[in-house]
């Protein structure tokens, strides 16, 4: 039986965290987490990679995945920075050329570039693959942090297009967006925000982090192929 592996961008967020509490126990995935910050210290996790992609082009980190990648292998990004709680701009508009490309670095060409990646692994071994990409409701509504705001709408094109290049060749892809929930991204927005937030729900409230993580779970590990290209809105009615 050919290995099925989980590789998990971003593994020490808030949302993955929840993701891996979910999973049943004992799991039959090889499951390597990924982040910039010291392991996190999940039960379900086989291996841990530390890495700055600042520091390392995606293509050696490719390259020094310790995956086999002729199996079946789910990949879900749960990469996001919305602000720096040092930041005294943080929370307000603002239209610095530099502060811009840095949220669309992280928050889009990170993810596009280890997408692309991984999906040429995939196909270069004859592995079967599932893309799950956590994007946001801003993706919909917008944001005041206006590189974080285009980077998640980017978020959307990419599950789109990855998915109609390459469903036929076994790679299913999937788009995840969360609104407001309680999160360590959420404590960098201002309560004021976190507020107007809540209140253009449907439900007038804040999500909770296994709500979202369930409907993570569905996508990356139940969720059929045929569902490919499907972006999941779990907002709590957040449109507008």
């Amino acid at each position: 039986m050919k290995a099925h592996t989980l590789l998990i961008l971003g593994v020490n967020s808030t949302l993955a965290g929840a993701f891996l509490e979910q999973l049943k126990k004992p799991t039959h995935y090889h499951v390597l987490g990924i982040d910039r910050q010291e392991k996190a210290s999940y039960s379900q996790l086989t291996d841990y990679m530390m890495l700055d992609f600042s520091q390392t082009s995606i293509q050696q980190i490719g390259q020094e995945l310790p995956l086999d990648f002729s199996g079946e292998l789910v990949f879900i990004s749960c990469i996001g920075r919305f602000g720096d709680r040092k930041d005294k701009h943080q929370g307000r508009s603002r239209l610095s050329t530099t502060d811009v490309l840095a949220q669309i670095n992280v928050n889009l060409m990170y993810v596009t570039s280890f997408c692309c990646e991984v999906i040429n692994r995939c196909l270069y071994s004859g592995g079967k693959c599932r893309i799950v990409i956590v994007g946001s409701s801003a993706a919909w509504v917008g944001s005041r942090d206006i590189g974080y705001g285009i980077a998640k709408a980017g978020l959307n094109g990419l599950v789109l297009s990855l998915s109609k290049s390459f469903a036929t060749q076994g790679i299913t892809v999937l788009g995840v967006n969360p609104g407001i929930f309680d999160s360590l991204m959420a404590n960098n927005v201002s309560p004021e925000r976190q507020q107007d937030s809540i209140r253009s729900t449907h439900i007038k409230r804040a999500g909770q982090v296994d709500e979202i993580a369930s409907v993570l779970n569905y996508a990356a590990l139940e969720a059929p192929d045929y569902m490919t290209g499907a972006i999941l809105s779990v907002n709590g009615g957040q449109y507008t």
